[in-house]
């Protein structure tokens, strides 16, 4: 994934001093780390699909968010933001197209990486704002539970 990501992110993201960290690649998903000793940027791509998610993460010491899921979000609740949701909270205006090529994702994502220079410099204040957005979220895609579909106890007579 690196060959893709290099090119093309490698300077907006030395700029806030993140350099290549880690990388691991499986039959099904990529994954490339760039980090500072603050902040993570996570550029994950399943390997079936067009496009790439790209995450930020404050570090805690040497740790690196070269996998991270349910269990690492349940650990560590307010970390791991993609930067769609970032860009949203700013009001920027987020196109989607079907089959974009990862060439042209990175491209587009290389142009709006400064909207994230606070969290790219260390300063994560706004994680807050993204748990919140994230929460609100996950609580709307949770399917509603329809209660007369259970029986109910009735009381014995």
């Amino acid at each position: 994934l690196s060959e893709l990501t290099d090119p093309v992110l490698g300077t907006i993201l030395k700029k806030y001093g993140l350099v290549r960290a880690a990388e691991e690649e499986t039959p099904d998903w990529e994954v490339v780390v760039y980090a500072s000793p603050e902040t993570a940027v996570r550029i994950y791509r399943e390997t079936r699909e067009p496009g790439c998610m790209i995450q930020l993460f404050r570090r805690h010491g040497a740790w690196l968010p070269v996998r991270w899921g349910v269990d690492e979000r349940a650990a560590d609740p307010e970390n791991g933001y993609d930067l769609l949701d970032l860009l949203t909270l700013r009001g920027v205006p987020i196109a989607t197209a079907e089959a974009i090529s990862i060439e042209d994702q990175l491209s587009w994502y290389s142009g709006w990486l400064d909207e994230a220079a606070e969290v790219l410099g260390g300063d994560f204040t706004v994680f807050s704002r993204l748990a919140a957005i994230v929460a609100e979220r996950r609580a709307r895609a949770r399917p509603q539970r329809d209660t007369d579909d259970h029986p109910r106890a009735s009381p014995e007579r």
